[in-house]
């Protein structure tokens, strides 16, 4: 299956201030967009999975998820990471991470960073990408801490 990844990000905030000489302001403004193409080499992806769900899953990327015709994946190299809290209430906390078995995205077994309700948090690594291994380092947590369970996963990587 033939995987094309395109990640366009456009964060601006406008400052803006009330003066005697008008308004004043100033932008600061950071994009990004680029295409992945399809293949195994660096900087290209050629495996990708989504899921949305409503409990707490453990995401086992050298084989353990299934591509959208349903064949199994099985990734050497993870390159990039987007997962989403979908929680509407404050409090309703996701950990990102946190299994000892985990994809060294943070290069310590079982770290994990948290997202608050609507946050997302979205992580690429092209070129050299996290590696993956098999019963050791192939575990994408995303675990529910409390509130209500509810999150997004996109993940690309290569064999």
């Amino acid at each position: 299956m033939a995987t094309q990844i395109r990640v366009s990000v456009l964060v601006e905030v406008t400052e803006n201030y009330t003066g005697d000489l008008g308004n004043p302001g100033k932008v600061h403004r950071w994009s990004k967009d680029v295409t992945y193409l399809n293949g195994n080499g660096s900087g290209q992806f050629n495996k990708a999975y989504s899921d949305i769900a409503s409990a707490t899953t453990s995401y086992d990327v050298a084989a353990g998820v299934t591509d959208a015709q349903g064949a199994a994946i099985t990734m050497s190299k993870l390159g990039l990471v987007l997962a989403e809290n979908r929680g509407t209430t404050s409090g309703d906390v996701m950990r990102v991470g946190g299994n000892a078995n985990a994809v060294p995205l943070f290069n310590l077994a079982a770290s994990y960073f948290t997202l608050g309700p609507q946050g997302f948090a979205l992580m690429v690594n092209p070129v050299d990408g996290w590696t993956v291994t098999a019963a050791t380092g192939d575990q994408l947590d995303l675990t529910h801490t409390t509130g209500t369970y509810d999150h997004a996963l996109i993940v690309a990587g290569r064999n």
